[in-house]
């Protein structure tokens, strides 16, 4: 199984735990040897399914919005190191591709 496939697995499934920051370097490793997945290729095959994100502000806190309508608000360890950035939508999408689960995607 490809990790396009997987990915598609795991959003068919339903499969969307909420994960914090905390233990996560261990899950993930666990993960990637318990089912032997390469979960950088999953992430990314995730993220090509996502047509564009831009960022905007919601109540003066930044938000990061998908083309499907989908927002991702940032944790507040995320919304400081956005706001302190130099440019602070651009920091608000690269947090959200890289580290999602440093903020709740709803909707």
């Amino acid at each position: 199984m490809n990790a396009t496939a997987t990915a598609s697995l795991f959003i068919a499934q339903g499969i969307t735990p909420e994960i914090t920051d905390e233990g996560l370097g261990d899950l993930l490793a666990a993960s990637e040897e318990t089912i032997g997945l390469d979960l950088d290729a999953v992430r990314d095959a995730m993220w090509d399914q996502v047509d564009t994100l831009s960022a905007e502000l919601f109540h003066d806190e930044w938000a990061v919005v998908d083309s499907r309508g989908g927002v991702w608000h940032p944790s507040e360890s995320a919304s400081s190191e956005i706001s302190t950035s130099r440019d602070p939508a651009a920091e608000a999408v690269r947090i959200c591709r890289e580290a999602p689960y440093l903020g709740e995607w709803l909707g």
